[in-house]
């Protein structure tokens, strides 16, 4: 008997520790609470853990009431759409107030009227490569929706599509959108940056009304036309440049844009509508890509825009040469000089042969008039497209000073160009930000404090028997002493 009951304990001994141990727990399945039809070949379950599946082959049906899981709209949480739906049916999805996700198969080619309508809890969505149309309001009122990736594929957006969606931050419109609809982006309160590669020909009317975010925009060419209240309350908009193809800016478009400070008008512009520019209280220049004369002939209403009217007016000069652009006033370059922009070997100069093999460009940049070459009368812009091997984000332009130094240019970078000023003809270079390459003095393509240990000897022996493999100039004042030390100092703690 004990020896039975001793076998007995020993079994039971090695159940409980399997049951403890195995690694796998067998969760019981959700059950199924509702069920339905929302196509001639869909389906649909709900069950208890808040999942709604999509099954099928075809094109879900639409509906303003969401007749078919209406009762169940607050329960809930997520969406599986199976592959084989070709369509989101139009408000499939309105007003799910507790969906936090959705899966889109690669099927889907369109996204129905208002079919995530006022999603709150939705924060983000991935839109599927075969998607090619978004309804008008498919994502209107979604405020939590961080992150929209439009997929290079869709050809049309419908009216406020993305309307009120205040916590989104940045978008792309690919190059493939064909047609834009109004409002598409108005009350985007936290959008900030917006790349438009569309092949539009228009910026439909409030498509980024009070985007108060809004920093900087670039029209993108072949925009003719911007509609009226296009940019209205874009407060922190502080810039804008249009393309040489648009030649209608319409009503209120700039309108309450009250920190705009610099307008870059072609001389394409026909018509300026009633207040197109209204309360720009802080706009200063408008450089504008023409003569006077042709200024003249712009149809500019007098109604509610004095801001632009009494503006400090630049008439600019521009010309090409390849791809390098210069914009300079008529008074700092004669009308008939002409621009060249020659690319130079950088051999045989005091730039490091590691900045040489990085991929770096270099243009002799110079006027000529009547044969000779000369010298601007005052400052002129440079745009000059950024090398296809160099990080764009990390680049800088310099000049190639005779006496061998290097002059940072201070340049911005913007839709692929560094964009610099400067008052001579001489050799300009676009090379990566690369400190291990520009403070490189001990030739060992890296910037450490041995580079540091070789400007001190080099400054306290006055350059004698010392060796360098850059200009010891840091600071570019034309002189090596202590602040270039400090100056170099700075850059090495940057780096650290």
């Amino acid at each position: 008997m004990k020896r039975m009951f001793s076998l007995f304990m020993s079994v039971l001994l090695i159940c409980t520790v399997f049951v403890n141990t195995y690694p796998y727990k067998i969760a019981a399945s959700a059950e199924i609470i509702a069920e339905g039809v929302c196509g001639d070949n869909i389906t649909w379950t709900l069950d208890s853990s808040g999942t709604l599946k999509i099954s099928g082959i075809g094109e879900m049906y639409g509906s303003y009431d969401n007749l078919y899981w209406n009762e169940y709209i607050c329960d809930i949480e997520y969406v599986e759409i199976e592959n084989g739906i070709k369509s989101i049916g139009d408000y499939a999805f309105s007003g799910f107030k507790n969906m936090v996700s959705v899966s889109i198969p690669e099927s889907v080619t369109s996204i129905g009227t208002g079919a995530f309508y006022n999603c709150n809890t939705l924060s983000s969505i991935v839109i599927p490569k075969s998607v090619t149309s978004i309804g008008s309001g498919a994502f209107d009122n979604c405020t939590s929706l961080k992150n929209i990736d439009i997929p290079d594929g869709v050809r049309s957006i419908g009216r406020a599509a993305f309307r009120g969606c205040v916590s989104l931050k940045s978008v792309t419109i690919p190059e493939s959108v064909e047609t834009m609809g109004d409002s598409i982006f108005a009350e985007c309160r936290s959008l900030t940056d917006v790349t438009i590669k569309a092949n539009i020909t228009s910026i439909g009317e409030q498509l980024f009304y009070n985007c108060v975010s809004l920093t900087d925009i670039t029209v993108p060419d072949g925009v003719t036309y911007i509609g009226q209240n296009a940019f209205f309350g874009c407060d922190s908009l502080s810039s804008i440049v249009f393309p040489f193809s648009l030649e209608i800016i319409d009503g209120f478009a700039f309108g309450g844009c009250g920190n705009l400070v610099n307008i870059f008008i072609p001389d394409s512009v026909k018509v300026i509508g009633y207040g197109s520019f209204s309360s720009c209280y802080a706009l200063k220049n408008v450089y504008y890509f023409g003569t006077e004369d042709r200024w003249e002939h712009i149809e500019i209403s007098d109604a509610e825009n004095e801001f632009l009217l009494y503006a400090n007016r630049i008439y600019l000069n521009i010309q090409e040469s390849e791809q390098v652009v210069f914009i300079a006033p008529f008074d700092v370059i004669n009308e008939k000089a002409v621009f060249y922009a020659v690319p130079v070997s950088l051999e045989n100069t005091a730039v490091s042969e590691a900045v040489q093999r990085s991929g770096a460009a270099a243009y002799h940049l110079y006027f000529e008039y009547n044969g000779d070459e000369v010298q601007p009368d005052g400052e002129v812009t440079f745009i000059i497209p950024v090398p296809d091997k160099l990080d764009e984000k990390r680049c800088f332009a310099v000049m190639l000073c005779e006496n061998g130094n290097i002059e940072n240019k201070n340049a911005d970078y913007i839709n692929g160009n560094m964009i610099f000023t400067a008052k001579q003809n001489g050799t300009y270079i676009i090379a990566e930000v690369n400190l291990n390459l520009l403070f490189d003095l001990n030739g060992d393509e890296k910037f450490n404090s041995k580079d540091l240990v070789r400007l001190m000897k080099y400054i306290s022996e006055d350059g004698k028997g010392i060796e360098v493999s850059e200009s010891t100039d840091i600071n570019g004042d034309g002189i090596t002493n202590a602040k270039d030390l400090v100056r170099l100092m700075k850059c090495l703690a940057e780096v650290q």
